[in-house]
């Protein structure tokens, strides 16, 4: 039996190296999830107050030493809007934060494509689009597609959405993130 700490919301498991202990937990206030696949990451959705490109969101998170971060689960999605809305509260509908995802279809494109690819390094497989308003173009304007996704205030009551990866009029924040080794 290994000994666990409780800080917050998280249980931090102790792991045993040689004939010491140690422990890890995620820096300030991130949030710690241990995702199906067995590893571990925090994550922290970060308000920008400003219209941010994809390019600068990304920046944004490497510039602090982290990754834009992929979401792995519904659990994970649900914590991250929660968490969007209480430091960015006023965000109209279609407004939110970049995440990390881009769709990953074969041509010719179909609508119903909804398999995503993740350049984090540690987000793998689909299961958070459960928690998705997938549309695949603008209904604006068929010819742009959504092919990134947006941490935000989609219809239907899913809490994100796939988005135009050259928007910037709707985009607040970055949903950053590291794997905890």
């Amino acid at each position: 039996m290994l000994p666990v700490v409780k800080i917050g919301e998280d249980t931090i498991p102790w792991t045993k190296t040689s004939n010491t202990f140690n422990f890890l937990k995620c820096v300030g206030d991130w949030k710690m999830f241990q995702r199906p696949s067995g590893i571990t990451v925090c994550m922290q959705p970060i308000s920008l107050y400003q219209n941010i490109s994809l390019t600068e969101a990304r920046d944004y998170c490497e510039g602090l030493g982290y990754k834009m971060t992929g979401l792995g689960t519904v659990e994970e999605a649900q914590w991250a809007f929660k968490k969007m809305n209480e430091i960015h509260p006023n965000l109209k509908q279609w407004e939110g934060f970049w995440m990390d995802g881009h769709r990953n279809c074969t041509p010719p494109l179909k609508a119903d494509c909804q398999v995503f690819s993740w350049t984090d390094g540690y987000t793998v497989g689909n299961k958070a689009l459960a928690a998705a308003d997938i549309s695949y173009h603008n209904w604006g304007d068929p010819r742009i597609y959504h092919n990134c996704l947006q941490m935000g205030r989609p219809q239907y009551g899913k809490v994100f959405n796939d988005v135009d990866c050259n928007g910037t009029d709707i985009f607040f924040g970055v949903i950053c993130g590291y794997r905890l080794y």
